[in-house]
């Protein structure tokens, strides 16, 4: 058995909690849906998918769908993936968004409430004039007597409260969502459209109010892309772009009875440690995340750790462009053991991988093991979304051959 395939067999092993033999069991990659991009199909998915308790799969799409909203295609979709009970997997688009006072364009995954009520946010639509199609909505789908229905829970204004949101939301523990909008807020320090907001959503007598917990401003961390992550303290990090030295820059949020209090954990430049971060994840008391630039120039994945008075950065890979991928364009998927991601390129195909990282010694090194190489035929290329980590499987999206594919990586 190979390297490769011991380790896979390793790490599937984990995800079961089963003590299995490795020398008895491989790994494979299955397709389990190609997109057919046409005027009432979705089309460009995007974020991450999420998963109900039955394990239907749900995402978004940024076209699709049966309206226009003036880019030849549709405003896009959310959709659900179903088992068929022949093998396969069925596509019910559960809603098409159709531009103004709906949302439009989103580009980002959904997250799961206890009773299964799906949300997420949508770039554009709303109906405001302040942006170009609109300035963004959140939106809820809710399931009643098998049917999907959408509410727009808030419409964006471009004004204080933010503009267009390209991210998803998060829960906290009571209840409450929060998120990310690109542009819009208080600082006029990036210019007409906003450095963004980070805000909070709660239900007060029955409605979702929005409270702007910061606005953000240049140089720091600004427009950002990518959403926020809670600690068990409910602390929130993200990161956003520009920063001091104008390659991205991490932040924390910090809440008291008086508001919440910035503090930019880290600044990237265009260097070793890499640029234009992709997001980050709390895992093992410490901030982990993928960027570009680095020592090779193709990316790489990096530690922030807390100490007393300021955040120690250390890159835990860095990715060469050769078998070990490059490009990691997604954010990590944390396991038990393992951090998980893609690379966009690189890998023994070239045609981009699936990575694990795990602890290797005591002096804070890790070591990087590709999980896959997809090689650009059928079973996809360039991935660029994060992964969904379920029991015995990691599951996400790449390139087909026409249009996009959801494979997921198993034991075979």
């Amino acid at each position: 058995m190979t390297r490769f395939q011991v380790f896979s067999v390793l790490v599937i092993a984990i995800f079961l909690g089963l003590a299995l033999d490795a020398s008895a069991v491989s790994v494979k990659e299955t397709v389990l849906y190609n997109f057919n991009c046409g005027a009432t199909l979705s089309c460009e998915p995007m974020g991450a998918l999420a998963r109900d308790a039955a394990g239907n799969l749900y995402g978004t799409t940024n076209d699709g769908g049966d309206s226009t909203c003036g880019n030849g295609g549709g405003c896009g979709t959310v959709f659900e993936l179903s088992l068929n009970g022949t093998g396969g997997w069925t596509e019910t688009v559960l809603h098409a968004f159709g531009g103004g006072s709906d949302g439009a364009f989103p580009r980002a995954g959904l997250v799961l409430d206890a009773k299964g009520n799906l949300y997420g946010t949508t770039f554009q639509g709303g109906g405001s004039n302040a942006c170009n199609l609109g300035c963004g909505t959140i939106f809820e789908l809710t399931l009643t007597a098998g049917m999907w229905t959408e509410s727009i829970l808030y419409a964006f204004t471009g004004q204080a409260d933010g503009a267009n949101p390209a991210a998803g939301l998060v829960f906290d523990r009571n209840g409450n969502l929060y998120g990310t909008a690109f542009g819009g807020g208080a600082s006029t320090t990036c210019g007409g459209g906003g450095c963004g907001v980070v805000f909070q959503f709660r239900q007060v007598a029955g409605r979702w109010e929005e409270t702007v917990l910061y606005n953000f401003t240049n140089p720091g961390p600004a427009n950002p892309v990518n959403g926020v992550v809670l600690d068990y303290l409910g602390d929130l990090y993200g990161n956003g772009q520009g920063g001091v030295y104008g390659g991205g820059a991490v932040f924390r949020l910090i809440p008291s009875t008086n508001g919440w209090t910035e503090q930019t954990i880290w600044s990237f430049g265009i260097g070793a440690y890499g640029c234009s971060p992709n997001g980050v994840i709390v895992y093992k008391n410490a901030l982990f995340g993928t960027a570009g630039c680095g020592a090779y120039g193709v990316g790489t994945v990096f530690e922030l750790t807390p100490a007393i008075g300021n955040w120690n950065m250390q890159v835990i890979h860095a990715f060469t462009g050769g078998n070990d991928g490059g490009e990691p364009l997604a954010g990590l998927t944390a396991g038990q053991n393992y951090l998980y991601g893609t690379t966009a390129f690189g890998g023994y195909y070239q045609q981009g991988t699936v990575f694990a990282l795990a602890p290797s010694g005591n002096n804070g090194e890790w070591t990087e093991t590709v999980v896959y190489n997809f090689t650009g035929v059928s079973d996809g290329l360039n991935p660029y979304n994060p992964l969904l980590l379920t029991p015995g499987s990691l599951t996400g999206y790449a390139n087909g051959r026409t249009d996009q594919l959801v494979f997921q990586i198993a034991p075979n």
